[in-house]
């Protein structure tokens, strides 16, 4: 369906939806509906708008909300028709990568929305993010991939998100995400496949933020005799400590490589650079030099400086004032080291490099791309010190910029995943009323934790935590269950009002959700049942039946110990927060009344789950 005929559409959808009808799909020749002129102007104008600038769907979705609903006011059933005719046409006229976007815009303005707005996000997209990525489009952005040309140590290290190590072979490819250390002998060769190469030398951490490309014919590499990249692509490497030496191809409009340090970002335009980051806060902790071509260097401080080839600077820390000091001790030979690198990595590339790489993957959204330059170094930076420093940081940028404190959540959480509890439960404590906003944008950005994000927010904003439970859950419906019962768990007298609302957004779950948190708080389990039977009366029998089952199992299980299977596959509902059951609950039997809730169930479909040359030896200390 065309944008342009998503108005009447969106508009005759936003009515089924409050009558607690989701029809199979949105015909493309819909008939004009019983709606305000104004309604229908305001469909008209979101489908243009998210048209002409697909990257400002989060500001186009709060402004048209917030015409037709103040926060803190009741939602009257007019606001209720046209919050929900905006979030259908705005999914309308773009990609299911963006779905959580549009759900965290439409929560910020009030989370007393999040049920219509989940709703009708997923009538559009019932399985939410989760099959964005599950396969690459011809057209679309893929993951690029990294080729190991060469090790000289066995002391070459990948570190995987977990903090586990596992040496690296040579021929291994690698993908964004991909973080290295190197030991005291230890030098790394990686090709990259629009045949830019990097070296990375000793006592070194680096880390591949991000890689993705667009797709290009060509099965293999000829970088002694290519001067352009393939196709155009957007890298951002980091250097917490040590050197690299890169060897940049020219680049296509549109591309984009940064190197990342402590005190500031490189753009290389296809040139040969060093970069050495060193511990401390000294005037020169971090030095770089072009051997060929051009780059620009921004502080964090906002200084920036323009480098040609031959110039070399040490760059100072916040502290030190960021300032610039031409021609660093071991300058020069970290020069000629930079050419000699792009030398040898010419001579060790093998014939049909990439032949043998893994499949193209689909590239998940840039976690950054939503924020000001200032604000994308300052988290970079901050991300280099550490977990402790990003939070600050975090919570600081939040402050300033309240309405983008949940893409600077998300944008740090994508940064360091194992953060992404602390990072959403602080920024969300700083600013309560994007809490919601916030939970959703931070499990876009690292789904896996999707359950634990939820939870660490509701802790730290009660009174948002069914609103943050169901926007969570549509975002990631195959998680739906274990989200409403780590939530429960942590909230117990919210519970049944948890599993409620969250079984009215995706009520072909009401059975497994209500199971779930029944496991979770089974001493709440009467009210589950009966809360989720009202909300969902066709889901009646199941979700009686299922309770019913987790109320015998309980009795025959002994104390503290949590059974039932669809729970306690997420292993943060077990933690000592987690309330004991208690001893054999009764039968649960369906209530002989169903009230309606304001928004009845839907037929949302659940989806399945589912010889070469030596390199220089370059130590820190040349």
């Amino acid at each position: 369906m065309t944008p342009r005929l998503v108005l009447f559409a969106a508009l005759g959808l936003g009515c089924t939806l409050l009558q607690g009808q989701v029809p199979k799909d949105v015909p493309v020749r819909a008939k004009k509906v019983s709606s305000s002129t104004n309604q229908q102007f305001l469909a008209d104008s979101i489908v243009d708008e998210v048209a002409k600038n697909p990257n400002k769907i989060y500001e186009i979705v709060r402004r048209a909300i917030s015409s037709v609903h103040k926060a803190g006011e009741k939602v009257a059933p007019h606001s209720e028709m046209a919050v929900a005719a905006i979030i259908v046409a705005t999914c309308s006229a773009t990609t299911q990568e963006h779905v959580g976007t549009v759900i965290a815009a439409g929560v910020s303005v009030d989370p007393e929305l999040a049920a219509i707005v989940s709703k009708s996000a997923l009538s559009i997209f019932p399985e939410g993010i989760e099959a964005a990525g599950q396969a690459a489009s011809e057209t679309g952005k893929r993951l690029g991939n990294v080729r190991v040309l060469k090790i000289t140590s066995p002391d070459v290290m990948q570190i995987d998100q977990s903090g586990i190590s596992s040496p690296i072979r040579k021929g291994a490819f690698l993908k964004q995400g991909a973080k290295i250390t190197t030991g005291s002998n230890g030098n790394i060769f990686l090709l990259f496949d629009n045949e830019s190469t990097v070296q990375v030398g000793p006592e070194s951490e680096f880390l591949i933020e991000r890689y993705i490309q667009s797709p290009f014919a060509a099965q293999s590499t000829d970088s002694p005799q290519r001067e352009t990249e393939p196709s155009q692509s957007f890298t951002r490497l980091s250097v917490p400590m040590g050197t690299i030496f890169t060897n940049v191809k020219k680049l296509q409009k549109g591309s984009t490589f940064q190197v990342a340090t402590s005190v500031g970002t490189m753009e290389i335009k296809g040139t040969g650079v060093y970069v050495r980051s060193l511990p401390g806060d000294t005037e020169s902790s971090v030095s770089f030099g072009v051997s060929n071509g051009q780059v620009q260097f921004t502080t964090a401080t906002g200084n920036s400086r323009s480098v040609s080839a031959g110039e070399s600077f040490g760059v100072g820390s916040a502290a030190d004032g960021g300032n610039f000091t031409p021609a660093p001790a071991g300058a020069a030979g970290l020069l000629d080291a930079t050419g000699a690198a792009a030398s040898q990595s010419a001579e060790s590339t093998p014939s049909n490099a990439f032949a043998a790489a893994p499949p193209p993957e689909a590239a998940p959204p840039d976690v950054l791309a939503n924020l000001t330059p200032a604000q994308q170094q300052a988290l970079q930076a901050a991300a280099l010190k550490g977990e402790a420093a990003l939070v600050e940081v975090s919570i600081q940028l939040a402050s300033a910029t309240p309405t983008s404190g949940s893409d600077i959540a998300a944008a740090a959480a994508g940064l360091i995943p194992s953060s992404a509890n602390q990072i959403a439960s602080s920024i969300a404590t700083s600013l309560p009323l994007q809490a919601t906003a916030i939970a959703v944008a931070v499990a876009v950005a690292v789904p896996s934790q999707a359950s634990s994000v939820a939870r660490a927010v509701a802790v730290a904003v009660p009174s948002q935590a069914v609103a943050l439970a169901t926007a969570v859950a549509a975002v990631v419906p195959t998680q739906a269950p274990s989200i409403s019962a780590s939530v429960s768990s942590a909230l117990p007298s919210q519970a049944a009002s948890v599993a409620a609302a969250v079984s009215v957004v995706l009520p072909l779950q009401a059975a497994a959700i209500a199971s779930a948190v029944a496991s979770a708080v089974p001493s709440q389990a009467n009210a589950i049942s009966a809360a989720v039977v009202a909300a969902v009366p066709s889901q009646g029998d199941a979700v009686s039946s299922a309770v019913n089952s987790v109320a015998q199992s309980s009795a025959n299980t002994p104390a503290n110990v949590i059974s039932n299977t669809a729970f306690t596959q997420n292993p943060a509902a077990l933690d000592s927060s987690s309330p004991s059951p208690s001893p054999s609950p009764s039968p649960i039997t369906s209530p002989s009344t169903s009230p309606s809730p304001s928004l009845a169930p839907s037929p949302t479909p659940v989806p399945t789950a589912t010889p070469i040359s030596t390199p220089p030896s370059v130590s820190p200390s040349a």
